[in-house]
């Protein structure tokens, strides 16, 4: 990663590295074996050498010390949990199942895992469905209990000893979630907010929806703010950072590298025009479909010019080549490529603010550029099963199946006197010979047909 991307930051969700109870999760194993099996994060256990970065979760995901850590208490995206939360816990959806996480031990882990940033723990139903993203606004009855939660759960995450502030002699910083609601609703929460940044506390906000950020108190407009709101596409990447966030999360990356996509995308946009509403047939795409048969003997780069480790090494017909042949190595060389072009998208993107163009590139990009990507629909590397929910009862395979028999149903030959052949050409079946042995009832079938 280090090599050939300039990746700034990385989101990390705590309920990936939880694990349920020994007894719950063993259950066939015996009382003396489940004892000897950890129930706590493995980088728990881990001591960083004096020379290192003090954090053991950056330790235990091999993360270079510049880059930006950020804890949060769910993973992003994040999958609906099977329960609501509670007045004490957050339900979560872990590798080994759904539990209840109290707020006492997302505590612990924000002060043993030693990540730059700690998201503060909100009462906020996250998660998707049917693939698409469910952020609910809570209802009537159910406001006064999340603002109440809320509240009363960051009050306990500003009431841990030692933990934030500038004498805590710690490195972390907190940063708390807005809810998805008014900022008259909400105001009793706020004022917890405005406490803490008062003290020193909270150094930043996190919002989950763009129009939370009308809720911000006055006083904390200085504060830096996080944007948790999964943008689809660049063009809301864009949007995000008008409306004045400063760190914007980019989940579509990695979608498109599993699906197969090279982005094409580049911010300002060269030669794009501010005048009239732009030739929709003319707009540029987004990305382009590496799993298409017409790159199969395409020898030049994902994007001309690109100077990524993909595009400079690999041509486009071995990148099919290996998405054609299920290669892991396919998937890396797009998310490297994406990844670069992400790098030079937020370079430019910044350039454009110190120059004080960024409104004008904004509008000439939005004209030049297709609103969305391609269709997602390649074929994806394998995923774990609690990376994706379920939408229905027996849904189909993500990806095809690798292997099939080695024979075609069509060469198989088939009795003639084949039960259910019968059944459906209405043919009268034999009787039943009592003395026959099983061969001869298997062929002849146990059911009869009446006139």
């Amino acid at each position: 990663m280090s090599d050939h991307t300039s990746i700034r930051g990385v989101y990390a969700g705590f309920e990936d590295c939880m694990l349920l109870p020994p007894l719950i999760q063993f259950r066939i194993l015996t009382l003396t074996d489940a004892e000897s099996i950890p129930s706590s994060p493995a980088f728990y256990a881990l001591s960083a050498p004096p020379h290192f970065s003090p954090s053991p979760l950056r330790q235990f995901i091999c993360l270079p010390r510049p880059t930006l850590l950020v804890l949060g208490p769910r993973r992003h995206p994040a999958l609906s949990a099977a329960k609501g939360n509670t007045h004490t816990s957050l339900n979560i959806n872990t590798s080994v199942g759904y539990r209840q996480m109290e707020v006492p031990d997302y505590i612990s882990a924000v002060e043993q895992c030693g990540a730059d940033i700690a998201v503060g723990i909100a009462d906020i139903d996250l998660g998707l469905k049917e693939g698409q993203r469910s952020l609910k606004t809570p209802g009537v009855k159910r406001r006064d209990h999340v603002v109440e939660n809320s509240g009363a759960w960051m009050r306990g995450m500003l009431g841990a000893k030692g933990l934030f502030g500038e004498d805590s002699g710690r490195r972390t910083s907190l940063w708390a979630p807005i809810p998805p609601l008014d900022k008259e609703v909400q105001r009793s929460y706020l004022e917890t907010l405005e406490e803490g940044a008062e003290e020193g506390k909270i150094e930043g906000l996190v919002v989950y929806q763009n129009d939370s950020i009308e809720a911000v108190p006055e006083s904390m407009l200085g504060l830096p703010r996080l944007a948790l709101t999964e943008p689809r596409t660049p063009g809301e990447v864009l949007d995000a950072v008008g409306l004045g966030f400063d760190l914007v999360t980019a989940p579509f990356v990695t979608k498109g590298s599993e699906a197969g996509v090279g982005f094409t995308f580049e911010f300002p946009a060269e030669g794009g025009s501010l005048s009239g509403q732009g030739d929709r047939e003319a707009r540029r795409v987004l990305g382009v479909d590496m799993w298409d048969a017409k790159h199969a003997k395409d020898t030049r780069p994902l994007v001309e010019d690109c100077e990524c480790y993909a595009c400079t090494k690999h041509s486009r017909a071995f990148v099919q080549h290996l998405l054609q042949a299920k290669e892991m190595l396919a998937w890396v060389l797009l998310q490297i490529h994406n990844h670069h072009i992400m790098d030079k998208f937020f370079e430019g993107l910044r350039k454009s603010i110190t120059a004080n163009t960024f409104d004008e590139d904004v509008d000439r990009w939005m004209r030049a550029y297709e609103s969305e990507f391609p269709e997602f629909v390649g074929q994806g590397p394998r995923i774990r099963g609690y990376q994706v929910r379920n939408a229905e009862p027996g849904p189909a395979k993500k990806n095809k199946t690798a292997y099939t028999r080695l024979v075609e149903k069509a060469e198989i030959p088939h009795r003639p006197n084949d039960r259910k052949e019968k059944l459906a050409e209405g043919v009268q079946a034999q009787p039943l010979d009592p003395n026959a042995d099983a061969v001869d009832l298997e062929e002849v079938g146990f059911a009869q047909l009446y006139e």
